[in-house]
């Protein structure tokens, strides 16, 4: 079904103004290694373009190369935009996304003390540029709950990003409450 959906979708954009989708279509795919077959690999390559955005759910990187492959999972995991939620610790996929967050410049600063022509001591400061990683293994793996990294091309680094479950906001309480109400006729 869901193929079926997309294929739609695909055969509708080039006759749309612009070659894409007019409004743009989210295809929201939760634990889509376990149970929509699809072939992301080649879905994500393009479907932007044509005005389909791809939200793909994985639990961790290893569930998307066991369910498509090593050369699939990593052509989906570069193609698509990565928002990592809380609870990863595979070291290895901890390592990869560290990577991804790249690295940047610090200033570190160092004194140091040297005896001076009458005796006193005099003091001096340097200052050297050290590169360091954006975001450390143990950084991502200990964000503060409703904190997440979400990366991109083209915006210059990661982002966190702060997020709220839907059940916690107020707004949400409300509408369950009324939902509620009309259910019941009241």
């Amino acid at each position: 079904l869901t193929g079926e959906i997309y294929e739609e979708a695909r055969e509708m954009a080039p006759l749309q103004r612009g070659g894409r989708l007019d409004a743009p279509w989210s295809l929201i795919l939760d634990e889509a290694a376990l149970i929509c077959s699809v072939p992301l690999e080649k879905w994500t390559s393009d479907s932007r373009g044509l005005g389909i955005a791809i939200h793909a759910v994985f639990q961790s990187r290893s569930q998307i190369r066991e369910r498509y492959g090593r050369e699939a999972a990593k052509t989906i995991w570069t193609n698509m935009v990565k928002l990592i939620l809380g609870g990863m610790s595979d070291e290895e996929d901890l390592k990869g996304i560290s990577e991804l967050c790249g690295r940047h410049k610090e200033k570190r600063e160092s004194h140091s003390n040297s005896p001076g022509p009458d005796g006193t001591m005099r003091q001096s400061s340097s200052y050297t540029w050290v590169e360091v990683e954006t975001m450390t293994p143990a950084d991502i793996m200990n964000l503060e709950p409703g904190e997440s990294p979400a990366l991109r091309r083209n915006i210059g680094g990661p982002v966190v990003v702060r997020y709220q479950a839907v059940w916690d906001r107020k707004d949400f309480k409300g509408v369950v409450t009324a939902y509620g109400r009309d259910a019941q006729g009241t």
